[in-house]
């Protein structure tokens, strides 16, 4: 069965910096090359990145990793950077999630829609043209096993399957703040004012740690236990 560890988002930001300290720590004692030795580089505007503020990563099946900012869309191939922006036919510029499927299709949530980009051309959806799509602003993005892509948002869940939208009507007009696809095709849905939705078949099958905001929700394979951050 599946279980939680609640973590507190200060104890969260604390465990997160200390991972940090360590990393930069170990890597700054050795002036020579090491297995388990880092570098660290801050890449920023100045090297080709379209805006500072960095809102998600992701990496396709290519290699190429995929930064989405404020300022549009980035591809980086390890040394150089290509953009994309309105301009090039994205929705919108201020990126909040991104995702890669199963055919290396990138999926862009912004603020004021959303964009797929295929073959290096956008198709963008807004819920004015699509009745299911509950809501433009788009705060996650989810692939499933079965290869469904599920799309939360600040109204609610959306899930996009033989190219059309459904929508998930016990959740229309809950804010959406992460999502994960368990290995038993449960997906578990993290909310900003209530709690943690487990759906199984596009159904609501339980309703946990009511009224938290969910952080994000991950699954640990030593311990086998699906995790949880919370703010406090």
């Amino acid at each position: 069965s599946n279980s939680f560890f609640k973590i507190g988002y200060k104890m969260f930001q604390k465990l997160i910096f200390l991972l940090v300290y360590v990393i930069i720590l170990k890597s700054s004692l050795f002036s020579f090359p090491q297995k388990d030795s880092y570098i660290f580089k801050k890449i920023n505007s100045s090297e080709g990145l379209s805006h500072n503020i960095v809102s998600s990563m992701i990496k396709d099946k290519k290699g190429f990793l995929w930064i989405g900012t404020y300022g549009g869309l980035n591809r980086y191939d390890g040394k150089e950077f290509r953009q994309w922006t309105m301009r090039d036919g994205l929705v919108f510029d201020a990126i909040r999630s991104l995702e890669v499927d199963k055919n290396n299709h990138v999926w862009i949530g912004t603020e004021f829609g959303l964009s797929r980009l295929r073959e290096e051309e956008f198709q963008n959806f807004l819920s004015k043209d699509n009745s299911n799509l509950v809501g433009n602003d788009i705060r996650t993005i989810k692939e499933t096993n079965s290869g469904e892509i599920y799309i939360g948002t600040t109204n609610g869940l959306t899930y996009f399957k033989s190219e059309e939208f459904h929508m998930v009507k016990e959740m229309v007009g809950i804010s959406v703040t992460t999502i994960y696809s368990d290995k038993e095709n449960n997906i578990w849905i993290g909310t900003k004012q209530d709690g943690i939705y487990i759906l199984n078949d596009h159904k609501v099958i339980n309703h946990v740690y009511k009224k938290d905001e969910v952080i994000s929700i991950e699954y640990d394979d030593n311990s086998d236990k699906v995790i949880a951050s919370f703010r406090n």
